[in-house]
């Protein structure tokens, strides 16, 4: 009799053993589940990093290229500027150079017919 219940026992803890496996197994089928999806996401997220790291990346070449644009926007003008500089002082030159020319005419003008020319 004590075998029986012995043995009894030992079918009963071999029913809550494999009831326990069971439930296991099914837990471990949940996680995989999970973890897979967990990947899924975590793929997801690392595309839509990479993806965002390229516009940045792209953003940031438009800037230098704009940067550069400017800088040489920049001495373009500045030498335009020096060009107009120079310009007005030939022209002011070129003033008092044309108003010494008619002061000199109208000398001459004035002396030849002071001459009786």
């Amino acid at each position: 009799m004590a075998d029986k219940m012995r043995l009894e026992a030992k079918v009963v803890d071999y029913a809550k053993v494999v009831s326990e496996l069971e439930a296991a197994k099914v837990k471990i089928e949940q996680l995989k589940k999970k973890v897979r999806s967990e990947d899924d996401h975590s793929k997801e997220h690392i595309l839509a990093l990479q993806e965002l790291v390229m516009k940045l990346h792209d953003q940031e070449m438009k800037t230098v290229e704009t940067e550069s644009d400017v800088q040489l926007k920049l001495r373009k003008l500045k030498d335009l500027e020096n060009q107009a500089d120079e310009l007005k002082k030939s022209n002011q030159s070129l003033r008092k150079e044309n108003s010494d020319l008619a002061q000199i005419r109208i000398c001459s003008d004035h002396c030849f017919f002071c001459l009786g020319g």
